[in-house]
């Protein structure tokens, strides 16, 4: 399935109520990451750089391997 930017942001609710200014500021900023299977996003005490969305897949956070929480629970309708 392919989307652009704009129709990605359009689907994220935390952004329905924004200004269209903002949307159209921020639409050229979002880059398409594309990720395999158990690659490593960022680590415990890395410092805060990317916004990620999850567009298709889901994605595993632990602080350790003994406290893994699925993010599955979390996905909006």
């Amino acid at each position: 399935m392919e989307a652009t930017h704009g129709t990605i942001i359009e689907g994220i609710k935390v952004f329905k109520d924004k200004p269209k200014d903002f949307l159209i500021d921020l639409i050229p900023k979002l880059k398409l990451l594309t990720t395999l299977d158990n690659e490593v996003l960022f680590e415990k005490g890395d410092q805060a750089e990317e916004l990620y969305f999850i567009f298709d897949g889901s994605i595993l956070l632990y602080t350790d391997l003994s406290d893994i929480v699925d993010m599955k629970q979390f996905q909006s309708v």
